[in-house]
């Protein structure tokens, strides 16, 4: 539909990201609600937990995700800005 279509121009715009932060994006833009983990990052995309993490802090830090840190068994959850689609349409970033 046309929001698939504005969100898939939105995510795989000018804004420099991998294609796991891109999926990550998506889905954000997909599902507002979404929570983001680690771990299921790291199954879903066969890579090392180093790696995952390193691509959700990356989208906390310029601004797109923001995180909890629960201090339990899954100790970060992430979860779209609120204002996720205008920071992702200016590739504003937060330092």
């Amino acid at each position: 539909d046309e929001r698939d279509a504005e969100n898939k121009r939105i995510v795989y715009g000018g804004i420099p990201l991998n294609h796991r932060q891109r999926s990550i994006l998506a889905r954000a833009l997909r599902l507002p609600d979404a929570k983001f983990r680690i771990r299921y990052h790291q199954t879903t995309h066969n890579i090392v937990y180093a790696t995952a993490r390193a691509d959700l802090i990356d989208l906390a830090e310029k601004g797109y995700l923001t995180y909890e840190n629960t201090g339990l068994g899954a100790p970060f959850i992430f979860y779209p800005a609120p204002d996720l689609v205008r920071k992702l349409r200016s590739g504003e970033r937060q330092p």
